[in-house]
């Protein structure tokens, strides 16, 4: 599903999608790498706003919007734990 732009772009955009894949090529470049020089947006984009008109959640669509780029995770920050205090033996 992540890539469903590149269906998209192939289907409705061909010439814009040949030219990306050709630069791609040439330059040995990843796609997307080539669709951003070239085109000013990439396949992530088309795909994460069809999903959008879809009605997909919006988590989903964030993933697809930003599956070339994600965003590092934040950690949940937890107090540090105590060790259970340990028992008398008898």
């Amino acid at each position: 599903m992540h890539d469903v732009g590149i269906t998209v772009m192939a289907t409705a955009l061909p010439d814009m999608f040949e030219a990306a894949m050709r630069l791609a090529m040439a330059d040995s470049i990843p796609f997307h790498c080539a669709e951003e020089r070239l085109l000013s947006f990439t396949h992530a984009e088309i795909g994460a706003y069809l999903l959008a008109i879809w009605g997909l959640p919006e988590s989903t669509v964030e993933a697809v919007a930003f599956h070339h780029h994600p965003a590092p995770r934040v950690r949940e920050r937890r107090p540090a734990r105590r060790a259970p205090p340990h028992s008398p033996t008898t």
